[in-house]
């Protein structure tokens, strides 16, 4: 005759307890990371568009104008960036090096995943920088 096993009872039951809750917090935070990730990555390539966008206008309104086009075609990441551009370079003379600078920020949110501690939104900025054509004409 074979001994026979102990039962269990109700160890299974408090181990998934146990187990449970850790695991959807793994797996929260894992989703909060890719949220992060994935929006600072689209932003970087967003705001170099915009840049170089920007840099290929003849003037600073036209600059302004085609950034802020090709951030609203990009909206996937951030529905609402706050842009900020830095068109100064337009006002430097033709022949001397100038460039334009965009910056991009958003607001992450965060709040509807079940991670205790966690910030209801991560904000991230981002910056891009493009060279304005050397000797090409500038208009301010």
């Amino acid at each position: 005759m074979t001994p026979a096993r102990p039962s269990r009872g109700l160890s299974t039951a408090v181990e998934a307890t146990l187990v449970l809750p850790a695991v959807v917090i793994i797996l929260s935070l894992m989703v909060a990371g890719f949220r992060v990730w994935q929006t600072r990555t689209d932003l970087h390539q967003v705001a170099g568009a915009a840049a170089r966008a920007g840099s290929l206008a003849r003037s600073a309104s036209s600059a302004e104008q085609q950034i802020r086009q090709v951030v609203q075609a990009n909206r996937s990441a951030c529905p609402h960036p706050q842009i900020s551009s830095e068109l100064s370079g337009f006002t430097i003379p033709a022949g001397q090096p100038a460039s334009i600078t965009v910056t991009l920020t958003c607001h992450i949110p965060l709040g509807d995943l079940i991670v205790p501690g966690l910030p209801g939104h991560r904000t991230i900025t981002v910056t891009a920088s493009a060279p304005l054509d050397t000797y090409r004409e500038r208009r301010r």
